[in-house]
């Protein structure tokens, strides 16, 4: 967990970049035009072994940011539930405090 807001600001911009990163690279895979390439190419099954191991990586790739996003939130919320829980016993403590 981050403990201070450049490190936040660090992890959120490399989350962003590793994102684009990953949004460019299926943007490129999807704009191949896979009958053309198996239409020009002198091993065929080559070809599309190879285009079809980039999308299983792609797939592999987007599992593991999706886990990855998942444990942050996960993390965020138990972080912000702690942050709320102790300011909430504080207001508590100075309630009764002014109430005395």
């Amino acid at each position: 967990m981050p403990k201070n807001a450049s490190e936040r600001r660090r992890l959120r911009q490399k989350l962003l970049e590793e994102n684009m990163l990953f949004m460019r690279e299926y943007y490129n895979l999807s704009q191949t035009d896979i009958i053309d390439a198996l239409k020009n190419s002198s091993d065929r099954a080559r070809t599309l072994d190879n285009f079809v191991n980039q999308i299983e990586l792609r797939r592999e790739g987007a599992t593991q940011s999706l886990q990855n996003l998942q444990t942050q939130r996960k993390m965020y919320i138990n972080e912000i539930q702690s942050i709320s829980q102790a300011a909430n016993s504080e207001r508590n403590t100075l309630e009764r405090e002014f109430n005395k």
